[in-house]
């Protein structure tokens, strides 16, 4: 049986604070053999250390849960805040949580709803068999027979965020990334804030359900009657998780077609709704065997303002034609301030994220499968979101940055070819 989620912010602190020590012993002791090791033992040493560090960190969060792991989720998909190490080790939160106990989870329904699953479904399976970001999830049936997923909330969410945050930071001091980490936690507490009322998730879920309209594409319905602020219902999507699906080997044109699918979706949100699923974790994706696709977890949802719908075609066609003067126009009408835009800027670091940007834009279906397109983005990705020339973009562009990111880390494991050009280049009716 499960343990009690601790909740006591000295409890916490000790999981964290032992974690923390033995990190920053850890680096410590880097420094200490750093003059004495060749550059070729430094960089071993270097890798030995971020894989320790990364299991330490997973270690503690998975054991928190709550927050924790929600952090974990959140940082795992970070614009390479972190070392591939702590990438590889954060994923596992995906999936890899440790369960409540089955008299946790009948508290906190109880507490929700005032009776028990057992007087609310035909049927309630109180074994977990998914974790989602601050909650799990649970298989019932309704009394009409539907099937449904419910999703709980891990008690004491709300009280742990705020100490959850400054522990972590205070863990990422000794780190090399600690400012960039810190940086990145900011935001993630903002977006928390939001995603531990279940009740916000749960319009979300209705709005975009009610607005999308790209071909393959599913999205839950709430079930109201049963969702609350720590208690979500939706009916149960058909599908597998990226790894279990790519394992029974589907054909080129079935990969293709749902990563069209998850492209597609993205681009109507942004483009013509403002409104946009911006999480794209694989936990949040189910697969299906004709390659349509299901959405899920739809705590982390962004409205982008009409200026930046405008802006953002105008900026990736002005990548595309290497032209500096639109692009520059385009960063103004995203937020970056017009004296800021200089040449220096541009050669540095606007030029060769454009140019990266551009690539998928330069062909009918850009194939994500023939290289190590992500990965050289990367060093584009993270000068540029580090100059301060762009903190008045920033808000929405690291939202879309890491969203585009994210997607195209799934393309590249699913081998597929994406139509990228037409999606931007090309006027829409925006709503």
């Amino acid at each position: 049986m499960a343990e009690e989620l601790a909740t006591g912010k000295l409890a916490r602190a000790g999981t964290l604070g032992k974690a923390a020590a033995r990190i920053a012993a850890g680096e410590m002791g880097h420094r200490l053999k750093r003059p004495f090791l060749s550059t070729e033992a430094q960089q071993a040493d270097r890798a030995a250390l971020d894989n320790a560090n990364a299991r330490r960190l997973f270690e503690a969060l998975s054991q928190l849960r709550g927050t924790a792991t929600k952090l974990g989720q959140m940082l795992g998909m970070e614009l390479g805040v972190l070392p591939p190490a702590y990438q590889r080790e954060l994923e596992k939160s995906f999936y890899r949580v440790p369960p409540l106990s089955r008299p946790l989870v009948r508290k906190v329904v109880e507490g929700d709803w005032g009776i028990a699953p057992e007087a609310a479904f035909l049927g309630f399976d109180y074994e977990a068999f998914a974790a989602a970001s601050i909650g799990q999830v649970h298989h019932a049936m309704l009394t009409d027979g539907r099937k449904v997923v419910v999703k709980v909330q891990y008690p004491g969410v709300r009280e742990a965020m705020a100490s959850d945050i400054a522990l972590l930071r205070n863990l990422s001091r000794p780190l090399p990334e600690g400012p960039l980490l810190r940086a990145a936690l900011d935001e993630i507490e903002a977006r928390l804030a939001e995603e531990v009322d279940f009740r916000i998730e749960a319009e979300n879920t209705r709005l975009l359900r009610s607005l999308i309209t790209t071909p393959h594409v599913e999205i839950p319905q709430v079930i109201s009657p049963f969702s609350t602020e720590r208690v979500l219902t939706t009916t149960l999507l058909g599908g597998q998780h990226l790894d279990r699906w790519l394992e029974s080997d589907p054909p080129q044109d079935i990969r293709d077609r749902a990563a069209q699918a998850l492209y597609d979706v993205f681009v109507e949100c942004v483009r013509v709704h403002g409104v946009a699923h911006v999480d794209p974790n694989p936990g949040n994706i189910l697969f299906r065997e004709d390659g349509s696709i299901g959405l899920l977890d739809f705590g982390c949802v962004k409205r982008f303002p009409p200026h930046f719908r405008k802006a953002m075609p105008r900026l990736l066609a002005a990548h595309v034609a290497i032209d500096k003067e639109q692009a520059f126009a385009a960063y103004a009408e995203l937020g970056v301030p017009a004296d800021r835009l200089t040449d220096d800027l541009y050669e540095r670091f606007t030029r060769p994220f454009g140019e990266w940007s551009a690539e998928p834009l330069r062909h009918a279906r850009f194939d994500f499968g023939m290289g190590d397109y992500s990965a050289r983005g990367m060093p584009f990705l993270q000068d540029l979101m580090r100059q301060d020339s762009f903190a008045g973009a920033a808000p929405d562009f690291v939202f879309f940055n890491r969203t585009i990111y994210g997607l195209t880390k799934i393309f590249e494991r699913l081998g597929a070819r994406v139509a990228i050009r037409d999606r931007w280049l090309e006027p829409v009716s925006a709503g």
